[in-house]
C-alpha cells in the first residue's frame, strides 16, 4: 500500500475547519498519531483530541474517515505477491498501523486477508518499528526462525531493526528487487 500523510493532514484539516499547520502539529509533531499507532489510544481518543483541540463541532467518526481515508494499492507489488501465493509461501504484515488505518486498508485492498496469514499490527503489539518488540512479536507469529524471514521496509531505520532481530532484511526500491533477491534465495516461482 502507498499513503500520504500530507493528504490525512489535509482532510483532517478540512473536517474540523482547522489549518493544516495546526494538524500537523497536534497530529504529527505533537505525537497523536504516534500514540494512535502504537495503541497508546483509541480511535475515539485520537478524534476527540483532535475535536477539542480545534474546537470543532465535527463528529469523532468524520475526523477517524478523514485520517485514514490516505491509501491506494501498490499495483507493481500485485503479481509478486500473486506469485507467491501459488507457490504457498506464507505471508505476513508487519505495520505501524492504528485501528482506523487498518480498517481502511482492508476497504482499499480486499486482497490483503487472502494473500497474507498473520499480521503483526503496531497498535496491537503495542510497539512500532523499529522498536524491538514488534520484531520479536512477528518472529513468534511466524513460527520460524528469525533468519528465514525475508523481511521489506521502506525505512533504513526498520531495516536496522529487523536486521539486529536476525531477519533477513531489505529496503524496499522496486517489485523487480524482491524478484531478484527472492531468485537469489532460491524461491522458485510459476512465471
Amino acid at each position: 500500500m502507498r499513503y500520504s500523510h500530507e493528504r490525512s493532514r489535509d482532510q483532517i484539516a478540512d473536517t474540523v475547519g482547522w489549518g493544516p499547520q495546526e494538524v500537523q502539529q497536534l497530529v504529527f509533531e505533537g505525537g497523536l498519531q504516534d500514540r494512535y499507532e502504537s495503541g497508546e489510544i483509541s480511535c475515539q481518543q485520537f478524534a476527540d483530541e483532535i475535536l477539542r483541540n480545534s474546537g470543532s463541532q465535527a463528529a469523532a467518526h468524520e475526523v477517524i474517515t478523514a485520517a485514514s481515508r490516505i491509501f491506494h494499492l501498490n499495483r507493481d507489488l500485485v503479481p509478486l505477491l500473486t506469485a507467491l501465493r501459488m507457490v504457498n509461501l506464507p505471508l505476513g504484515i508487519l505495520s505501524n498501523t492504528c485501528p482506523g488505518h487498518w480498517q481502511e486498508v482492508l476497504r482499499v485492498a480486499p486482497l490483503v486477508q487472502q494473500y497474507f496469514c498473520c499480521f503483526v499490527l503496531s497498535h496491537e503489539s503495542k510497539c512500532m518499528k523499529p522498536g524491538r518488540e514488534i520484531y520479536r512479536d512477528a518472529i513468534r507469529l511466524a513460527g520460524q526462525p528469525a533468519e528465514s524471514i525475508f523481511f521489506v521496509d521502506d525505512r533504513p531505520e526498520n531495516i536496522e531493526a529487523a536486521r539486529s532481530a536476525g531477519m533477513d532484511a531489505h529496503l524496499y526500491e522496486s517489485a523487480g528487487q524482491l524478484f531478484e533477491l527472492l531468485d537469489e534465495r532460491g524461491v522458485r516461482l510459476n512465471y
